[in-house]
């Protein structure tokens, strides 16, 4: 009698990878370019490096917004 509990999955894998495999591969890449480019942003902030290292990535991201809605802001009244 055959367990419906333990069902592996019989999927075969693409190109001779695990699919689970596959895709934390993938979820991983896909952080890492996520944190290059926070890391990206944190060094075109106008502020001390020192500062900057100690921002959050969420704090990052904030400022970033401000200085953009900034310059936005001062370039449209000229």
């Amino acid at each position: 009698m055959a367990s419906s509990l333990s069902k592996q999955s019989t999927e075969p894998s693409i190109d001779g990878f695990d699919s689970s495999k596959s895709t934390k591969g993938a979820s991983k890449l896909r952080r890492d370019l996520i944190n290059a480019e926070i890391s990206n942003l944190r060094d075109l902030l106008p502020l001390p490096p020192s500062t900057r290292q100690r921002l959050s990535q969420l704090q990052l991201m904030a400022l970033v917004c401000v200085y953009v809605r900034k310059a936005n802001y001062f370039q449209q009244g000229e």
